[in-house]
């Protein structure tokens, strides 16, 4: 007897249409679930490289973004230091001329004057050796940064008399 065998053509078609759209069906949702289009080197070699690189850039361009906002938070903080400070100079400032009006300024008031003076100065002092962000000190000088003594406008030392 004979030995044949016989093929089902169409079921053997079916079935490799079927391993193709569950594989395909597979690859769309990993990339749906993953909302990215390449998510493997299969996807594409060269796409998968560029995908690395953009993340990666987009990793370091976040930092870059909360460097920034912590920077701010430190130039807002020595902001506020310097703002009391100047505050603190235009009364010293205020002071001074008070007790450089020698026509009516009797020598209690130039003392007062004086007191109140030296009162600033201690503020102004203990500003900057206090103002601080996280355990870094902004306005007492230890960074080291120096600023030039240029005085395009001549305000240092322009009628400067010593009050006592």
């Amino acid at each position: 007897m004979p030995l044949s065998i016989h093929n089902n053509i169409s079921a053997l078609s079916a079935h490799r249409s079927v391993g193709l759209s569950q594989r395909n069906m597979a690859n769309a949702l990993q990339r749906l679930s993953s909302g990215l289009k390449v998510n493997q080197a299969q996807d594409g070699p060269a796409a998968l490289i560029i995908s690395e690189l953009l993340r990666s850039q987009s990793g370091g361009i976040e930092q870059s973004i909360r460097n920034t906002q912590e920077a701010n938070n430190v130039l807002s903080i020595a902001e506020g230091g310097l703002s009391e400070i100047s505050n603190q100079l235009a009364s010293l400032r205020e002071l001074a001329v008070h007790a450089l009006n020698s026509g009516i300024t009797s020598s209690g008031q130039v003392s007062a004057d004086q007191a109140e003076m030296n009162a600033n100065l201690g503020t102004i002092g203990r500003i900057s050796d206090t103002t601080k962000y996280s355990d870094q000190f902004l306005l007492n000088g230890a960074k080291g940064i120096t600023f030039g003594t240029q005085d395009p406008a001549g305000l240092i030392n322009r009628g400067a008399t010593q009050v006592n």
